[in-house]
């Protein structure tokens, strides 16, 4: 995978295994399509009967809308919560309609505008931070 899908699964690794009780039952790349993230879930889907897979996680927001196709598709999308990451306009409304779990956001807004902010006060000489550090937020159905 490239830098930021290799950024995001070592994040998800530094929590989820901080959790005995959960078992990764395997990874798939999906190269952030939605197409493949289909294919990905629905080897997962057949691979783990019902009642033996509790949720997905994808890496990217793509894949994670295509692993909730294929669990709606193998009637399953009450028993296998699907998380993602991005946030965009459609994983908003999914999330809203109930289709997908949760979703983390990077503040991609942030970044450009810091991006930009900083660039500015560096080229006028002035002070800028050496790292800064946007946190990711959650996006989730309340």
């Amino acid at each position: 995978g490239g830098f930021f899908s290799t950024a995001r699964v070592n994040g998800f690794h530094s929590v989820i295994d901080e959790y005995p009780g959960i078992k990764i039952v395997g990874t798939l790349p999906a190269d952030w399509n939605r197409e493949k993230g289909i294919k990905a879930a629905e080897d997962f889907l057949t691979a783990n009967p019902k009642g033996t897979l509790d949720f997905i996680w994808a890496a990217s927001n793509e894949m994670g809308m295509g692993a909730m196709l294929a669990a709606e598709a193998a009637s399953r999308q009450d028993e296998v919560a699907v998380f993602t990451n991005d946030v965009t306009p459609e994983s908003v409304m999914l999330i809203a309609e109930g289709r997908m779990v949760a979703e983390t956001t990077h503040g991609f807004a942030d970044w450009g505008w810091y991006g930009v902010e900083y660039a500015v006060r560096a080229a006028l000489g002035l002070d800028v931070p050496p790292i800064f550090d946007i946190r990711p937020r959650t996006m989730y159905q309340e």
